[in-house]
């Protein structure tokens, strides 16, 4: 059967990349193998305050891994699948960075040497991410609402919010109200919420008091000298 490769490659291109193709599985299969063995070692472990979140970017891994791993063969016969396949090994090195990133705000006890029951400083990182993930939803609900009345004006209509979602904002912002500055009516800044956060992290911290960029992380990720 002739394939999209086979029409666009000659014979020995077409060879190498389904060499390379096949040792890049043997090395998913490895790694989905030990994903997971830790997460079903993980079903009944007492999770530390704020340790939760590490079991679930490993999940987000597990499943984007996967995903890519069973598409994975499909570039034998067309390697255009490459842009979809990409798309997750993008999003499991994302997941990796904010992993690696957040572990470096575990404190450990220096007189037990074992990780300290409360975790503040790692606590308020997360709640810097779920701010910006917070204020991406505000733009992506208030543009789905010029959207539909955008639709709605060329159809002659007129689009209103009904009962149950008119009050979406003042919603968002009472759940998570430990992240809102009331006086100033804004999200809080980094500063704001890290003033709880340990002074062993003062001079390390990203630059900056709103998104941390992909640049900010790796560079703490640097600078607490993990070894990957």
């Amino acid at each position: 059967m002739l394939t999209y490769n086979a029409a666009h490659f000659g014979a020995d291109v077409v060879e190498k990349m389904d060499k390379k193709i096949k040792v890049i599985y043997q090395c998913e299969s490895l790694v989905l193998s030990s994903i997971k063995a830790f997460l079903k070692s993980t079903k009944n472990y007492e999770q530390t305050e704020n340790f939760v979140p590490f079991i679930h970017l490993v999940i987000k891994i597990r499943f984007n891994l996967e995903a890519a791993h069973r598409l994975l063969p499909l570039l034998k016969a067309d390697y255009r699948f490459k842009t979809s396949i990409n798309l997750q090994y993008r999003s499991c090195l994302d997941d990796t960075i904010n992993t690696y990133y957040l572990l470096g705000f575990v404190v450990v006890d220096n007189a037990t040497k074992r990780v300290a029951d409360k975790q503040p400083s790692l606590g308020n990182e997360l709640d810097i991410l779920h701010r910006e993930f917070l204020k991406s939803i505000f733009v992506i609900i208030e543009s789905e609402i010029e959207t539909a009345q955008y639709y709605n004006k060329l159809c002659g209509k007129t689009y209103t919010l009904d009962e149950n979602t008119k009050d979406w904002r003042q919603e968002l912002i009472d759940g998570n109200s430990h992240l809102y500055n009331s006086d100033t009516n804004t999200w809080k800044n980094n500063k704001e919420i890290r003033v709880t956060s340990s002074t062993l992290f003062d001079r390390l911290f990203p630059l900056g008091n709103n998104k941390i960029p992909e640049s900010g992380k790796i560079e703490f990720i640097k600078k607490k000298r993990f070894s990957a």
